[in-house]
């Protein structure tokens, strides 16, 4: 009896989480667009002028000493699962989701999960989900939804392999004041950069072939 019910528990939890993955195709809608018709050198200007605005206010965290922020961690390259273990071991990471993409020809597809399973769950999960993009390959996890710390913000800047740690979501990161006192029911994780980094990279891409 206990077995059974210990079975019908793991069972509901699996379920859950699944009901939490979403599969999501190349559109998109996010607050910091590329713009199409823009050379690479201003889109990539545009973009460091917002990693730029985000780190000054990573700044103000820090010196606040505010724990517990919401951040969204952009990656400049897919990760695998073993890198993204040792991030969460090494930085003391609280992942609260994975993104993850896949690539189906011309097509970009993005796999969200939350993380409250573990990351081998959570990864098993995810490449369920990927073997169900026809012809897709599963390039690894391009950004995460975190809980950080001010004290751990210097060294998650510094990586080579992170991008930008989006700290803007949060009510104490407004743009002048920094209140030790946050509303953490206004809180929420910054849309990634994902899409503007592999944008960025395939107008380089783009760039240099034509200069052949």
């Amino acid at each position: 009896m206990v077995k059974t019910v210990i079975g019908i528990v793991i069972i509901i939890c699996l379920i859950i989480t699944v009901v939490f993955v979403t599969l999501s195709r190349s559109n998109y809608n996010n607050s910091y667009a590329l713009e199409a018709n823009n050379t690479f050198e201003q889109n990539h200007s545009d973009l460091n002028k917002y990693r730029s605005m985000v780190n000054k206010k990573n700044i103000e965290i820090k010196k606040a000493k505010l724990t517990d922020v919401k951040a969204t961690i952009t990656f400049i390259r897919p990760l695998t699962l073993e890198e993204l273990k040792t991030y969460e071991s090494i930085y003391k990471i609280e992942f609260r989701q994975v993104n993850a993409r896949v690539v189906s020809g011309e097509e970009r597809w993005t796999i969200s999960s939350l993380t409250s399973m573990g990351l081998d769950v959570t990864n098993d999960i995810v490449e369920q989900q990927a073997v169900g993009v026809e012809e897709g390959i599963f390039k690894g996890y391009t950004d995460v939804y975190a809980l950080v710390d001010y004290d751990q913000l210097d060294n998650l800047m510094k990586d080579e392999l992170i991008y930008l740690v989006d700290t803007s979501g949060a009510s104490y990161s407004n743009d002048c004041i920094i209140s030790i006192e946050s509303d953490a029911s206004t809180d929420y994780y910054p849309h990634p950069l994902t899409w503007q980094v592999e944008d960025i990279e395939n107008m380089k891409s783009a760039n240099n072939r034509g200069n052949e």
